[in-house]
């Protein structure tokens, strides 16, 4: 394999690894920014309906930390599966190195 072969190959592969840690940073961020929100609505809404409301908006909170939950584990899914594609990627760019003896 020439030079400019070798190349390529470098090339494609940090470009795929930057779209991935770019995938992962917006997984990041929407999460954290998401996880943050809604604890803040939590909280609000705790505060404003506390005394005599505060036994009737227990069933509305439970199911925002639910789907908070539900959503955290999607996050963490999604998290795997980049981490899955790395991987990966890392195993099929050393496998074309091997393969053309570099």
């Amino acid at each position: 394999m020439d030079k400019k072969e070798l190349q390529k190959i470098e090339d494609d592969h940090m470009h795929k690894l930057r779209e991935l840690e770019r995938l992962e940073f917006d997984l990041d961020y929407y999460y954290h920014k998401f996880d943050r929100e809604t604890e803040n609505i939590i909280e609000a809404v705790s505060y404003a309906c506390r005394g005599e409301y505060s036994t009737e908006i227990q069933s509305h909170i439970f199911e925002i930390e639910e789907n908070l939950d539900n959503y955290r584990q999607l996050y963490n899914a999604r998290i795997d599966d980049v981490l899955d594609l790395r991987s990966k990627e890392n195993k099929t760019f050393y496998r074309k190195l091997e393969e053309n003896k570099i």
